[in-house]
């Protein structure tokens, strides 16, 4: 709760900053608060709902294709040597690439509807590979012992071992690049797509229509704070013990 009062606080400051650049700034470029928010009332006639979704689900396929293969690939390079020796130096020369710099490539292979996806999954997976392969490196031996001598199968062994110590590694991960996904994004959907959030607001600024592009960036900052807090709250539910003391909900 904490932590949603300061997002509160902090939107109520800019927005009292809004006015006042406003009410300093008559040329017509920084538009009048109230009435950017008045347009909203059409949201469901203009294509900001649309592209918003659109946005999202590129943002969800992502992310799920970073998890699905991070996860996987950093397991098995905890787990069987040669793949870590042959997969470590590509991940690790790749980790801080931008990856933005491979969209040509993207729209090439996949087209401008797919690439955006491609490039969200590149910029988690090589972190998310990473993080995965050290949280399962430290898994404590004693423990997988434990379970072994008890009679435990594999599955009974990811379930209470591996994977309660890799969630942390993929939520740090997510909430590490969710700013980098959406504003890269952005960028992508501006290149040339026809939908997305990106293209809605950069195609206002060609038209010059101010009241779009403003309602397209104030659509965009509460995706990313949702987004964020979402990912937070997540991992403190499934991580009671890393956020038991930190006070923030």
């Amino acid at each position: 709760m904490r932590k949603s009062k300061i997002y509160l606080e902090g939107f109520l400051f800019i927005n009292i900053i809004w006015l006042l650049v406003n009410s300093l700034c008559k040329n017509g470029k920084i538009p009048d608060l109230w009435e950017v928010y008045r347009t909203y009332e059409f949201i469901m006639e203009d294509r900001l709902l649309a592209d918003t979704a659109f946005s999202l689900l590129k943002i969800a396929a992502g992310v799920s294709l970073a998890l699905l293969s991070g996860g996987i690939l950093g397991y098995f390079m905890a787990r069987r040597s040669k793949v870590n020796k042959v997969l470590e130096p590509v991940a690790v020369f790749l980790l801080p690439v931008p990856k933005a710099i491979f969209m040509p490539v993207a729209v090439a292979v996949f087209g401008y509807k797919h690439a955006g996806i491609i490039i969200i999954m590149l910029i988690i997976l090589f972190n998310m590979i990473i993080n995965v392969r050290d949280a399962v490196l430290s898994i404590d031996q004693d423990s997988v012992d434990y379970i072994v001598s008890l009679g435990g199968v594999r599955r009974q062994l990811l379930e209470n071992i591996v994977i309660p110590e890799i969630i942390p590694a993929i939520f740090t991960t997510l909430r590490t690049k969710i700013v980098t996904v959406i504003s890269t994004l952005l960028f992508c959907e501006a290149l040339g797509a026809a939908n997305g959030m990106g293209y809605y607001i950069f195609s206002a600024w060609y038209r010059r229509d101010m009241l779009s592009v403003y309602r397209g960036i104030i659509a965009v900052c509460f995706i990313a704070v949702i987004i964020y807090q979402i990912t937070e709250l997540a991992e403190y539910k499934l991580v009671k013990k890393k956020f038991a003391s930190s006070g923030l909900f």
